[in-house]
């Protein structure tokens, strides 16, 4: 029997650009992974849902213009709850890719809603070509965020961050990413670094 579907389909026409994906999950989906995997106790159980997102995008010669919305829903009412929401998020953006010379600006702005919470919030990322590699600072808001390593699901969190990618050579990359989070008074540091190989 399946456990999931997903469908999307990009139509991108001169200067524009339409996205709509959806997702279901048919069955609960419980941690798969091995237990020497760190992320093994923080997976959790998925309980059955459907997400749907529709983005559109238009090509400003100077600037980049997107628009967006996801919505989720948990099949049950009564499986919702942590880790497992029904919300609504409409975000926008807009990105000059040439800000100065090798530096991009993004700004975007953020709704989340669900039944028991709204949070609003604006967010930035600057990105440097420095390359062979490149490196960003940025800020975001979000309603849910899950902390992989702390097994636990934070609400209104504000996350700053500070990354730097680099190919060294063919089919090999480096991420590093530090984020520090703002949540209910508390601070929250971490750091990870990503070694991918494709082959």
């Amino acid at each position: 029997d399946a456990r999931e579907a997903r469908a999307g389909v990009s139509w991108l026409p001169e200067k524009w650009t339409l996205r709509l994906r959806h997702t279901e999950l048919f069955e609960t989906q419980r941690a798969r992974a091995l237990e020497a995997d760190p992320f093994f106790d923080a997976l959790r159980s998925l309980f059955p849902y459907r997400q749907s997102q529709l983005v559109v995008g238009h090509d400003l010669d100077e600037v980049y213009v997107e628009v967006g919305a996801d919505v989720r829903r948990v099949d049950d009412d009564g499986d919702v709850g942590e880790f497992n929401r029904d919300f609504e998020r409409g975000w926008a953006s807009l990105t000059v890719p040439e800000l100065v010379q090798d530096l991009a600006l993004t700004l975007s702005g953020d709704r989340w809603e669900s039944d028991t919470n709204e949070v609003e919030g604006l967010g930035f990322d600057l990105v440097k070509d420095l390359g062979q590699s490149e490196a960003s600072l940025g800020t975001a808001r979000a309603l849910y965020k899950i902390g992989l390593f702390f097994d636990e699901e934070r609400v209104d969190v504000r996350t700053w961050y500070l990354r730097w990618r680099r190919r060294p050579v063919e089919g090999l990359g480096l991420d590093v990413r530090y984020e520090y989070d703002r949540v209910s008074g508390e601070d929250v540091h971490g750091l990870r670094l990503v070694v991918t190989w494709r082959f």
